[in-house]
């Protein structure tokens, strides 16, 4: 009896440091790793290494799916993209063959055109400075500010140069479409007041922070952060719809940041919804505008973020009547302190602090260099955890300390929980984010997108959690890409 399949994709991954002759002297993290071997075998291989029939019930799965992962060789996992496998007495081995599916009908239809949406995002490129705030991109938000069942979108616009020089950094119009249903969107930008975003924009993120039932958005970008509150037109008649309002300053949020994310969450248990700031690089015309980089060492390019100092991220504590208060230093992050204001984080070790310390004091890129930050609570003890994706620098992984309601309290764990970097060691040019619960442990683990010619991220959850006492939780994650 033999066993004869037709697959269409067969690949042998997750070896792990040490397990091939070639990785005798490769750098061992403090975590186990998958992604940089791949090994393909042909279906003859893997038909031979299945062919028994212990291993029809495995198989019988594999036939009734086009996925499929199993368990293989010590530290290494087979991944096969099966078409049709059966037990065969007439079928020889080598009569396995690779066949392509027919393909079924589309999963999605392009309905951009009919849509209502005509819209690009622009980053000024065109002026030929080659600054790195061209490198950045925009993103977008989903919302439903009117409150009709149905999600809207808010796109930053990006921005663009003026004066003589082309150094005077202007904003592009943003844009908020207005969900009419069937994917049709109208052009409200102008009648929700949100036409006067002159700053050269990047990301937003949306939350009701003052908790009267109506989403709130924050847009972030080159040297404002901008808060625009949800209210109604008129408060005594509701049917005269909503307006955004700018209450930044009244807020008491700051200028003269280079904001790329932001994140939103309850931190301190109040009920009231937290901010965290990402910011990215020391740059400006002014001060630090590189004209030497090239790609090819002749043709010029913008240069990249390597040569730049990062800045310091921010957190701000909701106050709970419509304003905020920085609490970046006293909260943990890593930020520059006075001896004092290390002394006075007392939930970390005296070890702890003295490597918080050493750390900033080694160098701004252990500030960070943000583009992605989400709250995702790691260790289900029910309070709100912080991913940091970085460019280039080591990833942020705090994680929530807080005893009791109002406190602020994190500690940094990035690097010993394995998600500061990859399975080499290296820090990676990190940007999107997402957390999921992919493999039904209950816990979630993070994605992380990273830049060109570099592997995306999983960092799967394998945290140790004792949910009588989570000070004991062992927080690790295994980067299994």
């Amino acid at each position: 009896m033999q066993f004869s399949c037709h697959i269409r994709r067969i690949f042998l991954a997750n070896c792990a440091p040490g397990e091939t002759k070639s990785e005798k002297n490769r750098l061992q993290p403090p975590f186990r790793s998958y992604n940089r071997y791949v090994l393909i075998f042909s279906p003859q291989e893997v038909c031979s290494m299945f062919a028994n029939p212990s291993g029809s019930q495995s198989l019988a799965r594999l036939a009734r799916r086009s996925l499929w992962v199993l368990p293989a060789l010590a530290g290494a996992s087979v991944l096969l993209t099966v078409s049709s496998c059966r037990w065969s007495a007439s079928h020889p081995l080598e009569s396995v063959s690779e066949v392509e599916e027919t393909p079924g009908p589309p999963l999605f239809r392009e309905v951009t055109s009919e849509s209502g949406i005509h819209f690009t995002y622009r980053n000024g490129e065109e002026a030929d400075h080659y600054a790195i705030l061209e490198s950045l991109g925009g993103g977008l938000a989903v919302l439903d500010f009117d409150g009709d069942g149905l999600l809207d979108l808010f796109i930053p616009g990006g921005g663009h140069y003026e004066g003589p020089d082309k150094h005077q950094i202007k904003g592009n119009p943003c844009r908020l479409y207005r969900n009419r249903g069937h994917f049709h969107f109208e052009d409200v930008t102008a009648q929700m007041g949100l036409d006067g975003i002159d700053f050269y924009t990047h990301g937003a993120a949306v939350a009701d922070y003052d908790n009267d039932g109506w989403p709130d958005l924050l847009v972030t970008g080159w040297h404002q952060l901008a808060l625009f509150h949800n209210e109604p037109v008129d408060p005594h008649y509701p049917a005269k719809g909503r307006k955004f309002v700018h209450v930044s300053k009244q807020a008491g949020l700051p200028d003269g940041l280079w904001t790329t994310s932001a994140a939103w969450g309850d931190l301190d248990g109040d009920g009231y919804a937290d901010l965290y700031v990402c910011q990215y690089v020391d740059w400006s015309f002014e001060h630090n505008h590189p004209l030497h980089c090239t790609y090819d060492g002749h043709t010029r390019d913008v240069c990249p973020p390597k040569n730049f100092k990062g800045l310091e991220h921010k957190l701000f504590r909701n106050l709970g009547d419509g304003t905020f208060r920085e609490v970046s230093r006293e909260a943990g992050l890593r930020v520059r302190r006075t001896n004092s204001e290390y002394e006075q984080l007392t939930w970390l070790s005296p070890r702890s602090r003295e490597r918080l310390k050493r750390d900033v004091e080694e160098g701004d890129t252990r500030f960070g260099k943000g583009l992605g930050v989400l709250m995702v609570d790691v260790n289900d003890d029910g309070k709100p955890d912080i991913y940091v994706a970085n460019d280039t620098v080591d990833n942020f992984l705090y994680l929530n300390r807080a005893s009791k309601p109002g406190e602020f309290r994190f500690e940094e764990l990035g690097m010993a929980s394995g998600t500061a970097r990859d399975d080499f060691g290296t820090p990676n040019g990190s940007m999107g984010l997402a957390a999921s619960d992919f493999n039904g442990s209950g816990k979630p683990s993070i994605w992380v997108a990273n830049y060109e010619n570099e592997l995306h991220a999983l960092y799967r959850n394998d945290c140790v959690i004792h949910p009588q006492d989570h000070t004991k939780d062992r927080i690790v994650f295994t980067f299994c890409t």
